[in-house]
């Protein structure tokens, strides 16, 4: 599995806000995406976010990252919140919260 971690910075009302269009908007697309096996939007309270999507394969993170790409940049845009980094992990462990998708 690998994880696609993205860090963000703005107004703490702004980033919650942006966490509520990513579910409303994007993740409808992401259902369907070929791949994809889960979300995480984690907040510190203030004015740092953190993003996660997760994949089954990097080949399947690699053929949604344009389109994700845009849905970050408009998102941001949108709420105000700066985009700080975009970085690929490979999961080596996961025990906790399921990532499968439910219908």
């Amino acid at each position: 599995m690998i994880a696609r971690l993205t860090s963000f910075s703005g107004d703490p009302d702004g980033l919650r806000e942006g966490a509520r269009i990513y579910e409303e908007q994007i993740l409808p697309w992401l259902r369907d995406t070929t791949g994809f096996r889960g979300v995480m939007v984690l907040h510190d309270g203030a004015e740092r976010a953190l993003g996660l999507t997760f994949w089954e394969t990097e080949a399947d993170a690699d053929a949604a990252a344009d389109a994700m790409a845009r849905f970050r940049s408009d998102v941001s845009g949108a709420v105000g919140s700066t985009q700080l980094a975009a970085e690929t992990y490979a999961v080596l462990l996961s025990i906790g919260p399921s990532l499968t998708l439910e219908s």
